[in-house]
């Protein structure tokens, strides 16, 4: 296979006043593939392969081209600016499969819309919005109409009748963050709805060969939404650190299962906190809660609902005393509730590490003890649009590990510290 691609984006501005310009562009770009495939059975007579065989052998070419002419209006002024853009995309692709002796046109056209709002407020406000959608054409294979039999337990038809992806994506972010105090709230949200999605739908007849050919969905999404709120305090050598957090995710997903169309909700919240208490060059403690909230509903009747919560707490501890010697513990409990009984679902790692500091504080040797108690397991589940599987796997367990660390200030006799 071999391809070539080109481009070029000729762009005129025009500044309007001190605030408003003006984006004109026109885009165009050419790619051509070529592709081919030979398959040859052996000869029985003279024992080489040199029987060209038609079934399993391909050769295309694929011609795609795309122009994509775009305004735009940009404003900035103080701690405000916006951008709004629209254009048309439109996109023709060629395609000879010179093996089978067919051919097709099919063109595209589709409008596009990209668009950002930036404010600023205060001394460390900030708010950002975005949106934008995105025209993906269906590859050659998807669209190709005849047999490709180049795997003949999956023999695979295209639909010349396929319409182009169409993705809408959302973005609002939110953030009002004290550095110079250690506090603040910060937020944030993204949407993604799409049309005419390209799903593939496969069927296996009694002999086990799978017939794959693909259409057009509509209506699928996928949202999440983070939030977080931290505070400090400080007094002193004491410090004390409070994190809030929430994360969100929410999905649609449809698609077909032996030619039967379903459709999967997932609804994921998961909430945190964590505490961290420290003094100045004895001690630093920090202790950490997650709990996760997950919903999955099928349409398929053969797949029941899934509800499970899951659960991690760890505590971490670290001491700088006595002087340069460095001590470690961190502890994890975790709790999946979502696996069947066949699977262990809790586990409780302990890590340990002491560490010893000298030569001015550039060397550093430390001896690390991971899971003490001998308790690591990697048991999941995974849940996907059309089946839901529990596994375990084998992983690295209990060990010890020894290891030196130095610092150098200086390369080729100069310190990097120091300017010039």
């Amino acid at each position: 296979s071999k391809g070539t691609n080109f481009s070029i984006t000729p762009t005129w501005r025009k500044s309007l006043s001190e605030q408003y310009r003006l984006n004109i562009s026109y885009r165009v770009s050419a790619n051509k593939q070529e592709q081919s495939r030979n398959v040859f059975d052996r000869d029985m007579v003279t024992g080489e392969a040199t029987i060209f065989n038609d079934a399993l052998s391909n050769d295309f070419k694929t011609d795609n081209t795309q122009q994509r002419p775009s305004v735009g209006l940009s404003y900035n002024k103080d701690k405000t600016r916006w951008e709004v853009t629209a254009g048309l995309l439109y996109q023709t692709l060629n395609t000879e499969n010179i093996a089978l002796d067919s051919s097709f046109d099919r063109s595209f056209s589709n409008p596009y819309i990209r668009a950002y709002l930036s404010k600023q407020y205060g001394k460390f406000g900030r708010i950002y919005f975005n949106y934008s959608n995105n025209i993906n054409v269906p590859s050659t294979n998807q669209l190709q109409p005849v047999e490709d039999r180049t795997n003949p337990q999956n023999i695979v038809t295209g639909n010349p009748d396929l319409k182009a992806t169409n993705t809408h994506n959302l973005y609002l972010n939110f953030n009002n963050y004290n550095w110079e105090e250690g506090k603040g709230i910060y937020s944030g949200a993204g949407f993604t709805y799409t049309d005419n999605q390209v799903v593939g739908i496969t069927t296996t007849d009694d002999d086990l060969v799978r017939n794959t050919t693909y259409t057009n969905v509509n209506g699928t999404y996928n949202g999440y939404l983070y939030s977080g709120y931290s505070m400090q305090f400080k007094k002193d050598k004491r410090e004390i650190d409070v994190s809030l957090g929430l994360d969100a995710n929410l999905s649609l997903n449809k698609g077909f299962t032996n030619a039967i169309a379903f459709e999967t909700t997932n609804v994921n919240l998961s909430p945190n906190l964590s505490v961290e208490y420290s003094i100045d060059d004895i001690f630093e403690l920090e202790t950490e809660y997650n709990i996760g909230f997950n919903s999955s509903k099928f349409s398929l009747e053969s797949i029941g609902d899934q509800k499970f919560t899951n659960h991690t707490a760890s505590i971490d501890l670290t001491t700088f005393w006595p002087q340069n010697l460095i001590m470690g513990l961190r502890g994890e409990y975790n709790v999946f509730g979502n696996v069947t009984e066949e699977f262990d679902n809790d586990s409780f790692v302990l890590i340990g590490s002491l560490g010893y500091k000298f030569a001015k504080d550039k060397a550093i040797v430390k001896l690390k003890a991971y899971d003490i108690l001998n308790q690591v397991i990697d048991t999941r589940r995974t849940i996907s649009q059309d089946f839901i599987s529990d596994s375990s796997s084998l992983v690295l367990r209990q060990y010890f590990m020894l290891s030196f660390t130095y610092k150098f200030s200086k390369f080729g006799g100069k310190d990097p510290n120091r300017g010039n």
